[in-house]
């Protein structure tokens, strides 16, 4: 497989299929057997757009990962026309497979205006040299999204619990596609949704019994700020916030090369034991992916 036919993958997958008024279908890829979280979250947001006048950008997105969904079943999407007014429109979405909630999305539109502009100060870490960094490679991201995406991260040092030749996903990295996306503004939100759910703030703390710091997604938060073009390096920058009660939350933002914030996420993610077999588990994707790509 070509990286470009990767790409075009990821984006075929946002191009759901209206089936009735606000009733839309979502194919999914052959594998991994589990969907990814920001897929689903990307599908949804595409379909709650499809709804909503041109003029109108997103302005934010509300989700909660309800049940894992599966890769060999198409995935239902049901949108719900809660309010139009002059400037935001909002909108809900079910993503249902056998006739479950997999995934409820919450989202806003807004028509782009003029007012006041203020950021808070970025603190530029050694993250901004990019030509320091190294490209992602095993043990780094999502298997997958190697195929997708060119990954930049600075060297993690592996967890006493990590198998052997797997390291650690990171929870700062620098991120693009491997190709073109395009100018189409949905389009480019939804792969910044898709983005968004990459990483864990709690990868590269040394909690015990915590290698990969945390398990599925509970619910995630994306507030989008300037139109997003994300054919070009983006910095994903996450940083915990609280871990307690078997449950993890960490904010963070999507960032352009120029220090511009394009979007601020906040997620929450169960945080238990790590199970040895979720371990052997995750080696195995690897190995995978290595031979796939040899």
């Amino acid at each position: 497989m070509t990286n470009s036919t990767a790409l075009e993958r990821v984006l075929s997958l946002l191009d759901v299929e209206e089936i009735d008024r606000d009733l839309y279908r979502a194919r999914n890829p052959e594998h991994p057997p589990s969907l990814y979280g920001g897929q689903v979250a990307a599908q949804a947001l595409r379909a709650a757009a499809a709804t909503v006048d041109a003029d109108r950008a997103v302005h934010s997105a509300h989700g909660y990962f309800l049940r894992a969904g599966v890769s060999h079943r198409p995935t239902v999407l049901i949108v719900h026309r809660d309010r139009d007014g002059r400037s935001y429109s909002h909108r809900r979405v079910e993503a249902i497979q056998d006739g479950e909630v997999i995934f409820s999305l919450s989202s806003s539109f807004h028509v782009p205006e003029v007012g006041p502009e203020m950021e808070a100060p970025l603190e530029r870490t050694k993250m901004w040299d990019l030509d320091e960094l190294v490209p992602a490679g095993i043990g780094q991201g999502n298997p997958d999204h190697l195929d997708v995406f060119e990954l930049r991260v600075a060297k993690l040092k592996p967890h006493a619990l990590t198998p052997p030749g797997l390291g650690r996903c990171p929870s700062n990295f620098w991120v693009r596609p491997k190709g073109v996306v395009g100018d189409d503004p949905v389009v480019n939100a939804c792969m910044l949704m898709f983005m968004s759910d990459m990483g864990s703030a709690f990868a590269e703390l040394d909690l015990p019994n915590q290698p990969f710091g945390g398990g599925p997604t509970l619910d995630h938060s994306v507030w989008f700020h300037r139109p997003a073009k994300v054919d070009q390096w983006l910095l994903l920058q996450l940083d915990p916030l609280v871990a307690t009660g078997g449950r993890g939350l960490y904010h963070g933002g999507l960032f352009d090369e120029s220090g511009l914030r394009l979007a601020s996420l906040t997620q929450e993610i169960v945080v238990r034991e790590t199970d040895p077999r979720h371990l052997q588990r995750v080696a195995a994707e690897w190995e995978q992916w290595r031979l796939r790509t040899s």
